[in-house]
């Protein structure tokens, strides 16, 4: 008789629970809070709470809900939605050579940085017509799945467009 009755408690406790866990998923799901968004871009590129619509600066940046962390502790994602290289993920969204979605290293990807000016226009100057390529790697910061192509901007390809001359162009 006690064995029967510890048997329908649990059979009436799974199906409860069952129920209110299907209610809370579909809850979610109907009121789009399953994949809500926390940060978005406003029209002047600025990032902001979709929750109360501050302007989110590097002070008030919460890394947590923007970026996922792998199992090595790692942030991992797009660097759309930071504000400064102090915000940035761990590992960046990127496409390899072949199409392969994968990350990269920030400090791959940035390289060694200038101790001062001229420095920097020496490392720039050096780096004038070359290609290099960094690992691809999947989420978890190790595997590595594809290779990535940096290569230099060469200063002829880049067509500067102020903002006269986009409302010189839309006068009509």
């Amino acid at each position: 008789m006690k064995k029967l009755q510890i048997t329908i408690i649990v059979a009436v406790a799974l199906i409860i629970g069952t129920m209110v866990g299907s209610f809370s998923i579909n809850y979610a799901m109907t009121n789009n809070l399953f994949y809500q968004k926390n940060y978005d871009i406003n029209e002047e590129g600025q990032l902001y709470s979709v929750h109360n619509n501050e302007i989110i600066t590097e002070e008030n940046f919460d890394s947590s809900l923007v970026y996922k962390v792998n199992e090595n502790g790692q942030t991992y994602g797009s660097s759309l939605y930071a504000v400064s290289f102090e915000t940035e993920p761990d590992l960046i969204l990127a496409e390899g050579i072949d199409g392969t979605t994968g990350y990269v290293y920030a400090a791959d990807l940035y390289g060694k940085a200038p101790k001062n000016p001229q420095e920097a226009i020496a490392m720039q100057k050096a780096n004038t017509d070359q290609e290099r390529f960094i690992p691809l790697y999947a989420s978890d910061g190790k595997t590595v799945i594809g290779e990535f192509r940096m290569s230099s901007v060469i200063e002829e390809d880049i067509t500067i467009t102020t903002v006269e001359d986009v409302n010189l162009n839309d006068t009509p």
